[in-house]
C-alpha cells in the first residue's frame, strides 16, 4: 500500500467521510499494481518482504499522527478550538 493512500484512509476514517466508488476502485487497482511490482506471485519475495511492508505502514501511521496533532495543534493556537 502506498503513503498516499493509507493517508486517503485515514484521513476519512478521522473526518468520518466516507470515500467516492471511484477512490475506492483506484485504490485496488493501486494496490493490486504495488502487489504485481514487488513479485507477489512469488512465495519467496513475498515473504522478504512482509517485514519492510509492516515497517512501512507503522511509519505511515505515525507520520500521519504527527500531522493530525500538528493540525490540531495549529487551530488551537489560532483561537479557533
Amino acid at each position: 500500500m502506498s503513503y498516499p493512500m493509507f493517508v486517503l484512509m485515514i484521513t476519512a476514517f478521522v473526518n468520518k467521510k466516507m470515500i467516492s466508488g471511484k477512490t475506492f476502485a483506484a485504490i485496488l487497482f493501486v494496490n493490486a499494481g504495488l502487489f504485481l511490482a514487488v513479485g507477489g506471485w512469488d512465495m519467496q519475495a513475498l515473504e522478504a518482504n512482509l517485514s519492510g511492508a509492516f515497517l512501512i505502514l507503522l511509519s505511515a501511521v505515525a507520520y500521519r499522527s504527527i500531522l493530525l496533532w500538528r493540525e490540531a495543534l495549529s487551530v488551537k493556537s489560532a483561537g479557533f478550538g
